[in-house]
């Protein structure tokens, strides 16, 4: 019989006789992405309480900082066993091995078995991004922790046709639109279209998989800078895209999926007949005060005086240097998204000038001097530094934080930019570029789609994440062609998307 203890966010520990196991625990007093992100709601009651001995494996399903906590796992033995998904990105697994874990085991979508408890690990691997959930069996019941992983829907299928207890995010983790320069208009527009996709994507989650109960978890985080406010103090709103767990709760039970809401030290037992839960009652109050619960973490955020990244003197002056030459290194080994770059690209270093980066120039990054640019970054310099002292350079781990701003013209989304950011070092660069050309070959199969009587050759895999959309997409009210997993959509007739400058195959033709 299975019993889960809830540990806040993504963290869960789970239970089946004497079997054991912590998925992704994160318990950071300082928060995650340079302490813009901090637990919602709080779990630091929980930490003393636990007992973390007898472990029979820590499940770490990515890399990102409020699933891989090193805080956390700093006060683990070094001989827990530790279960990751195997990642052609070596980087979870040589950070724990640099923090001295010596029994660290990378499943590859096969099936091992701890006591009596079948275990599966299935990662969702790409040129932009690496997740993966967990999925166990007891012969009895069965459970799939699939935490923000956006799986597409049919490859889960073929792993779990249906589920007892599904764990997942039914929020938003994304800075957009939050950071663009957006009027205020389309900043409500697209935050109702995020909130919305959110929930939607919650509920195919749900009801392909049959899920018998949904638990909402995996965010929303609380932010910690004052600019950020705004996404804390109106959760309740439509357009505020970091959709709440009670909400979510009740968004899928009015659609016929059961659910149920849970705050750090919930418990829940799989029974025979039913599932079982059991919570601190006035902990499920927070809810009902919303805001000054807001506040009240704000405030107590503010005692613990939370210090904003410092840079040394010698490392701005060196940074423009580092960064230019790191550009000069990409554009020499970059057989793909340099040439996909193929415009100025604005950033602003505050204290330390403003910059154009332009591929078409040898220099790679020049002054700026009014030039027209695309895509445009403010940046703390600061922050910016402290990513150069790592060896995997990631300015995702900025960005998550929402803490910088953006704006693009026009409105279109590069993802090829954003890879190069995230993989800013060599290494990692190399690997990004080598499975975005593995996906390049199932790009080009395609599948018969039928329609009000016509027949419509497309393109078999989303261009975003590979989705199977002849498994799984739609066509809406406006003729559009949608993929659920994101809610991209395709204009039917030209095969142009909504959202950026991708175009999905799309040709009419003759049964």
């Amino acid at each position: 019989m299975f019993e889960l203890k809830f540990l806040g966010h993504a963290s869960w520990l789970i239970k089946n006789n004497d079997f054991k196991i912590l998925c992704d625990p994160w318990f950071n007093p300082e928060g995650a992405y340079f302490s813009q992100w901090h637990q919602f709601p709080r779990n630091d009651h929980l930490f003393n309480e636990l007992n973390l001995n007898d472990l029979d494996f820590v499940y770490i399903s990515h890399a990102h900082e409020d699933h891989f906590d090193e805080w956390t796992l700093d006060h683990l033995e070094r001989h827990v066993p530790i279960y990751i998904p195997k990642f052609k990105d070596r980087f979870l697994f040589q950070q724990l091995k640099k923090m001295g874990f010596k029994d660290i085991k990378e499943l590859d979508d096969e099936s091992v078995v701890v006591k009596n408890i079948d275990i599966k690990i299935i990662k969702e691997e790409g040129h932009l991004d690496n997740d993966s959930c967990l999925i166990l069996d007891d012969g009895n019941k069965k459970i799939l922790n699939l935490n923000d992983c956006h799986i597409d829907f049919s490859e889960i299928k073929k792993h779990a046709d249906e589920v007892d207890l599904l764990l997942l995010q039914a929020s938003s983790a994304i800075w957009w639109p939050c950071v663009y320069h957006y009027n205020k208009d389309d900043m409500i527009s697209y935050g109702t279209s995020k909130r919305r996709n959110a929930l939607k994507r919650a509920l195919e989650y749900a009801k392909y998989l049959n899920a018998k109960m949904v638990i909402p978890n995996a965010g929303p985080p609380f932010f910690y800078d004052d600019n950020l406010d705004i996404w804390n103090l109106t959760r309740k709103e439509e357009w505020n895209p970091f959709v709440l767990m009670d909400e979510a709760v009740e968004y899928l039970n009015n659609h016929d999926v059961q659910s149920s809401l849970v705050v750090p030290g919930s418990n829940i037992i799989l029974k025979p007949e039913k599932t079982h839960f059991s919570h601190n009652e006035e902990d499920l109050k927070i809810y009902e005060n919303l805001d000054q619960y807001m506040r009240d973490y704000k405030q107590f955020l503010n005692s613990k005086k939370i210090l904003k990244p410092q840079a040394t003197e010698q490392e701005l002056s060196e940074l423009i240097g580092k960064f230019s030459d790191q550009l000069k290194v990409i554009k020499k080994i970059s057989k793909f998204y340099v040439k996909k770059i193929d415009f100025p690209v604005f950033f602003n270093f505050k204290s330390l000038g403003k910059w154009i980066m332009d591929f078409s120039d040898d220099r790679c990054l020049i002054p700026f001097d009014q030039q027209e640019y695309k895509y445009g970054f403010i940046l703390d310099p600061h922050t910016v530094c402290h990513l150069f002292r790592e060896r995997q350079i990631d300015f995702e781990r900025y960005f998550l934080g929402c803490n910088f701003k953006c704006k693009r013209s026009p409105d279109v989304y590069n993802e090829y930019l954003f890879a190069l950011l995230k993989y800013f070092d060599t290494k990692r660069f190399l690997t990004s570029e080598k499975i975005y050309s593995e996906r390049e070959n199932l790009l080009d199969q395609t599948f018969v789609l039928k329609h009000n009587d016509k027949s419509f050759e497309v393109q078999k895999y989303c261009p975003h994440m590979l989705a199977d959309l002849e498994e799984i997409g739609f066509v809406d009210d406006d003729a559009n062609f949608v993929c659920p997993l994101h809610g991209w959509k395709f204009d039917l007739s030209t095969g142009k998307c909504d959202k950026n400058g991708h175009c999905l195959k799309i040709r009419s033709i003759n049964d």
